[in-house]
């Protein structure tokens, strides 16, 4: 203590100075390790949470594919009605387009009902295609050597009214791989009752799925598998348990109970994670993490060797405790003669800081050309000033962007009602007819058409399309079919010939691979003689004079334009004076209402009948709306809808 008190002041503040950094700094790097510790292992866990999400997201995706194209196949089987040969090249067609993007597609099938009174109960009529031996084949299913109707693929599809998926197992006699297969029921209306007409799938190989799970490890020292929802392992690195063992026999095996809590987890589709020991790829302990496939019921867990995944943290520990000794000795030089040259600039800097923090983005900050913490806190203020600038310039540009853009949708929307034919009162030919139109877009714009116009003195050219989708894409797809039907209505002998030529130049270049359904009828205004061909519409209406029930025309001409290729008929009936046509899209049969019923064939037949004597078509045109909007209640609407009414005044023999 003597020795103490006569050495100099320097040495009795080193002294000091140096015991309270023993302890403060001891202290603060004590404290920082432990919470740095704290946050690498939950950045670990994070970063494993997010491998096994990322992974079980793009096998989301690949069943989502696989899901949109079977409703999309059942939605072309409802609509149309299509030959053995035409259903072939459709499942071919399909099945190379998805394997581009989603090499596990492996085949796809077609499964109609038996017809009632038929000889056999299960006859031969599944149509599939696969990719078997690396070629597209083709074949016709069932009877004895290939009972589909005992599958678990076609009971759960006839039982539901939308997708579902499989458990994996062996399609002998068929795809002959390991799979899982996704189906879906499709339906038809017969005496206007909806039936079950057949069943489609969508089958993916089980051996082209591991690809993706294995891209989605975070470590070299991990593996992952696959569960179906029974808890069956589908992906696994040791191949003697896919398909026979599950979590539950490991569990067993190895006597964890904290495993098969787990396999309980990830069966019942949660998402999380957990840690056992003895683990049948690695001896050590191991952290799981798990998450659900949501789509098909399936589960994806990913192990990882705890020593390996924690290696980084023990690393990072020896280097806290590396600095914190050489920070101790470091800060004592330094604290005195970087004091006040510390304190200065931070001060100038939290005064801009505040500045900052009150809205003055653009205020400036301190000078501080020196390279330590100051100088890099200052730059970081600094970049931290800019991106503020630039994110308050973004907002400002993004709401002018959206201003712009709703402008822009408000003028395509008069553009596309511009494009649209005006049917006044005026537009009668002297008097020979009447009409009206009502087009009203679910969004902004649509893709449903009309068209009414006079190919010459006598003759009277209507017309209603429905493009598939809604919004800007269905807008653009409906002005093209417009303005090329125009075009091929006043060069064509025939409506049967004006669908044909406008079918094959819509399918040019159609990527996108839309659709349109299409009625188009030719009227003689003098005879009263009508020429008509329908493309996969819904069928029109003939309002007969004396009232009465309306007459639908069922005869169909071909499926929808730009579908595939084809060859369409027409069909010709006559009206007399006084009768109509009403023409219509499925944005009316189809508008549902808060509880999602559907407003129906029927109601429409009602309101037709009670409106067929009506002289003004706009006063039928009104009643059905009326009708529609009491009906939906203000509901959403939910597709784009269209009515046309056309009534003949008089014809001469």
């Amino acid at each position: 203590m003597r020795l103490f008190r006569n050495r100099g002041l320097v040495f009795k503040q080193s002294v000091l100075m140096l015991c309270g950094m023993v302890l403060l700094l001891g202290g603060i790097f004590g404290i920082l390790s432990i919470r740095t510790g704290q946050l690498m292992s939950g950045w670990i866990g994070r970063a494993a949470a997010d491998a096994v999400r990322n992974a079980a997201h793009q096998l989301g995706r690949t069943f989502l594919v696989a899901e949109q194209a079977v409703e999309n196949l059942a939605g072309t089987l409802e609509i149309i009605t299509l030959s053995d040969e035409e259903e072939r090249l459709l499942l071919e067609r399909i099945l190379r387009d998805l394997r581009q993007n989603c090499p596990a597609c492996y085949g796809a099938s077609i499964t109609h009902a038996p017809e009632e009174g038929g000889r056999e109960p299960f006859p031969r009529n599944m149509k599939y295609a696969c990719f078997a031996d690396g070629k597209l084949q083709y074949s016709v299913l069932g009877g004895s050597a290939y009972p589909y109707w005992e599958m678990d693929w076609f009971r759960k599809a006839r039982e539901s009214e939308k997708p579902v998926w499989s458990e994996p197992y062996f399609d002998q006699g068929g795809g002959n791989v390991y799979m899982t297969t996704c189906s879906r029921p499709f339906f038809r209306v017969r005496d206007g009752r909806r039936e079950f007409a057949g069943v489609v799938t969508l089958d993916l190989a089980l051996r082209d799925l591991p690809e993706v799970v294995d891209r989605a490890r975070i470590s070299d020292r991990g593996y992952a598998f696959l569960v179906s929802g029974a808890g069956r392992f589908i992906s696994h690195p040791k191949a003697d348990m896919l398909f026979h063992g599950s979590l539950f026999t490991v569990a067993d095996r190895i006597g964890s109970a904290e495993l098969r809590r787990i396999a309980r987890e990830m069966i019942a589709g949660r998402e999380g994670h957990g840690s056992y020991v003895h683990d049948p790829v690695y001896d050590d302990e191991v952290q799981i993490y798990y998450a659900p496939i949501h789509s098909t019921g399936w589960s994806i867990g990913m192990v990882f060797s705890r020593e390996q995944l924690f290696a980084a943290r023990r690393r990072m520990e020896y280097v806290l405790a590396g600095a914190a000794g050489t920070g101790i000795i470091l800060l004592l030089l330094l604290v005195v003669a970087v004091s006040d040259r510390m304190i200065r600039p931070l001060l100038a800097l939290n005064r801009a800081a505040g500045e900052i923090g009150q809205g003055n983005f653009r205020g400036t900050l301190p000078e501080c050309r020196s390279g330590d913490e100051v100088g890099a806190l200052t730059a970081s203020f600094g970049r931290m000033q800019h991106q503020l600038i630039l994110y308050t310039e973004e907002l400002q540009r993004t709401a002018a962007a959206r201003q712009r853009l709703e402008s822009e949708l408000a003028i395509a929307r008069e553009i596309q009602h511009g494009m649209l034919p005006v049917l006044s009162r005026d537009f009668t030919a002297g008097g020979a007819f009447q009409v009206a139109a009502e087009l009203l877009p679910a969004r902004e714009v649509g893709g449903d058409l009309y068209d009414c116009f006079l190919l010459d003195d006598r003759h009277l050219c209507v017309m209603v399309g429905d493009v598939s989708g809604k919004g800007i894409p269905a807008a653009l797809f409906m002005s093209v079919a417009q303005t090329l039907q125009r075009d091929e209505a006043t060069r064509s002998r025939t409506p049967g010939e004006c669908l044909t030529r406008l079918n094959a130049r819509l399918m040019a270049r159609n990527e996108s691979m839309m659709f349109v359904t299409c009625f188009l009828a030719v009227i003689d205004l003098e005879t009263g003689d009508v020429t008509y061909a329908n493309a996969g519409h819904n069928p029109p209406y003939r309002l007969p004079v004396g009232g009465g029930g309306p007459e639908p025309l069922t005869d169909l001409h071909g499926p929808p334009l730009a579908l595939m290729e084809g060859q369409y008929e027409f069909s010709r009936m006559r009206l007399v004076p006084g009768d109509g046509l009403f023409l219509y899209t499925d944005g009316v049969t189809e508008a549902m209402n808060a509880a999602r019923e559907e407003y129906g064939v029927a109601r429409l037949e009602t309101v037709l009948s009670r409106a067929a004597a009506a002289e003004d078509p706009q006063e039928t045109v009104d009643r059905v709306l009326a009708d529609v909007g009491d009906f939906v209640a203000g509901a959403e609407q939910s597709d784009d809808l269209t009515i046309l009414c056309f009534r003949l005044a008089g014809v001469s023999d």
